[in-house]
């Protein structure tokens, strides 16, 4: 199987895992279909050349044209709009811009799509890369938003397409998981303001190590209502404890920082 192929396989089980939860809201799917989705080549039907060549910022559009001919840098100015094409002429310089636009003064439209798509493995490289780099922050954001489990099988698949952007999206996202790693005593003093249903409907969906660390961390009298309290959020719908667990997550990450603060304060590697 090629690495395309692997790519839209992963990205497939991205969008497989978050349709099957109907607990995460509509935008969140819509989100993640924009964002994780990477334009591989071969998708020539997908990809707008003009517009993956707008979207460059100046040090990729600089990148793009390095050592290509008069030809191909003015294919590139050809479509950019008039401030962008000024910011790269004024790139490339007195020099090398005078040919450049020269040339693109003889193109005409077919001669500029022909030859973006002969740079379009290049462009969609840089395109990639620059999506995936503006999009770390907002993957976080929508996977801050989603159930735990919904962002665990999102990362796992995201880690089959760019390893290195899952690491980094990590870092950032607060799972259940994560409570292993609270220290005690901090773990006692947030769990000490939680009420006590949501942290049973928490608590339901847990494994049972994890879950006998929370109650050990409760108040006798606390661990007594959540422990009953349990019996009950089990039989809660499912939509309702993603629910839960999010708000969770989201009142630890206040109460303790963000995950890659926790990680520096306890000495580990973000």
């Amino acid at each position: 199987m090629g690495a395309a192929e692997k790519g839209g396989e992963a990205r497939a089980g991205i969008l497989k895992a978050v349709l099957l939860l109907d607990s995460l809201a509509p935008e969140v799917v819509q989100g993640l279909r924009t964002i994780l989705s990477v334009r591989a080549k071969g998708d020539a039907a997908y990809v707008n050349l003009p517009e993956v060549v707008r979207a460059l910022d100046p040090a990729a559009l600089r990148e793009l044209v390095a050592g290509s001919s008069a030809e191909e840098a003015a294919a590139v100015l050809a479509v950019l709009e008039p401030e962008a094409g000024a910011v790269f002429l004024d790139l490339l310089g007195p020099e090398a811009a005078a040919p450049v636009v020269a040339a693109a003064a003889r193109l005409d439209r077919l001669s500029v799509l022909n030859v973006l798509r002969a740079m379009e493995r290049r462009l969609v490289r840089l395109h990639v890369r620059s999506e995936m780099v503006v999009g770390v922050p907002q993957v976080v954001a929508v996977l801050s938003r989603a159930d735990d489990r919904v962002a665990q099988a999102a990362l796992l698949a995201l880690g089959a397409v760019d390893a290195a952007l899952a690491e980094a999206v990590r870092r950032e996202v607060y799972l259940l998981e994560d409570l292993s790693l609270v220290p005690e005593k901090e773990l006692a003093e947030f769990l000490r303001m939680e009420p006590e249903r949501p942290l049973a409907a928490v608590l339901a969906g847990l494994a049972a190590a994890q879950r006998r660390r929370v109650l050990a961390s409760l108040p006798r009298g606390k661990r007594e209502v959540v422990e009953k309290e349990v019996e009950f959020a089990v039989r809660l719908p499912e939509a309702e404890r993603a629910r839960e667990r999010r708000g969770f997550l989201d009142r630890l990450a206040d109460s303790l920082g963000s995950r890659r603060e926790l990680l520096a304060r306890l000495g580990k590697k973000p």
